[in-house]
């Protein structure tokens, strides 16, 4: 394992405990399968290739991990971090939790990993967008801190706006 390791805190008595950890090469297939299984439907569109995996992964103002529990990958997160004149932002651009996997903690988890590297980087907010539908994703983006502070309209296509959301470290 490298980088530093957070787990997730909600899974049952005995059941081993998901870790986060900086994704390397050999976890690109896994990060497409995964991301194949939670983006489907009106969001296929918008997922993301091994090759933009690969950009991530080698890009060093980026960081992306991986969650997983023995074998099995529950997730990812993705952000970018830049440092203008003024300000020193993250971008939060893609968090993705395996279907049987969700409700668990591992969101979370990912999002604390994501922002202890942000604070690294001398970041002092993080950004994203989500789509105004995912309700539930945007209760687990408040739960941990992010406000909304803007609606993007036809962000994701027409008719499908997102809520712009920040939150400060």
């Amino acid at each position: 394992m490298t980088s530093t390791q957070i787990r997730a805190g909600r899974f049952e008595p005995g059941e081993f405990r998901p870790r986060v950890r900086l994704a390397e090469r050999q976890d690109l297939d896994e990060l497409v399968r995964l991301e194949r299984t939670c983006y489907r439907g009106v969001y296929a569109e918008h997922r993301w290739e091994r090759e933009q995996f690969a950009y991530y992964v080698r890009n060093p103002k980026a960081r992306i991990a991986v969650c997983r529990r023995g074998s099995q990958y529950c997730g990812y997160v993705t952000g970018v971090f830049s440092h203008r004149a003024r300000s020193t932002t993250a971008a939060l651009l893609s968090l993705a939790v395996a279907p049987p996997c969700r409700h668990r903690g591992i969101g979370a988890a990912l999002l604390r990993w994501f922002e202890a590297r942000s604070r690294e980087e001398g970041c002092v907010s993080i950004d994203l967008e989500v789509a105004v539908v995912r309700r539930s994703a945007r209760r687990l983006y408040e739960r941990c801190g992010f406000e909304p502070i803007a609606i993007r309209a036809d962000y994701y296509g027409p008719g499908d706006d997102a809520v712009r959301m920040r939150k400060t470290l």
